[in-house]
């Protein structure tokens, strides 16, 4: 057995809960302020284009309807926006991006204990799909999986993150189970759209 690990189950239970908890509040430390922060920012900073882009689409339309010289100017605009909502899946890619999701956490060879979709919640021009996941692995696997998601071409933030240690080991290493939240955005058409608010 390695010297290291002998050394380490030598140690009193509160030393070893206490280096267990330290590596935990530095793995979720360092997941929220370089991935899920920079994450969250771009998502929003997306959000704000997209919904610039919406406005300004509207407006040029109704001049691009009745005079060709503005039809250029909004074509690019269209483009921009569709460019901008990639990163939005519609109904039909739904699936498949939660699927990707699953097969991504059993490529880092973690556990799924739970993955339930939740219902979608309107924002606009778009929805948000949460989907609560249980996942059991070591803590670098777990680390792992949380880097590839945020690398995916669709935006996927991770929130309410809990982890805890489980009884077991995998090569060596103590498993952790993860309750986390995983939520997707998905684009809404036209027709999908809430109608806006009535004012009193």
């Amino acid at each position: 057995m390695n010297p290291q690990v002998e050394k380490f189950i030598k140690l009193p239970f509160y030393k070893r809960f206490l280096i267990v908890f330290v590596v935990l509040l530095s793995i979720t430390g360092a997941f929220y302020f370089f991935v899920f922060v920079p994450k969250m920012d771009e998502y929003k900073g997306l959000v704000k284009k997209s919904e610039t882009l919406q406005a300004e689409i509207v407006q040029k339309k109704s001049i691009a309807d009745n005079l060709v010289r503005f039809r250029d100017e909004y074509d690019k605009m269209q483009q921009r926006l569709d460019e901008s909502l990639k990163e939005l899946p519609n109904d039909k890619e739904l699936p498949e991006l939660l699927t990707s999701i699953a097969a991504i956490a059993k490529q880092n060879q973690l556990e799924v204990k739970k993955f339930q979709p939740g219902g979608e919640v309107a924002k606009g021009f778009y929805a948000e799909v949460p989907v609560t996941l249980t996942l059991t692995g070591r803590y670098l696997d777990i680390g792992r999986f949380f880097f590839d998601i945020s690398e995916m071409p669709r935006i996927v933030t991770v929130g309410n993150i809990k982890m805890k240690t489980v009884g077991g080991k995998a090569a060596g290493q103590v498993l952790i189970s993860v309750d986390c939240q995983a939520t997707t955005y998905r684009f809404l058409s036209a027709g999908e759209n809430p109608p806006p608010a009535k004012k009193k």
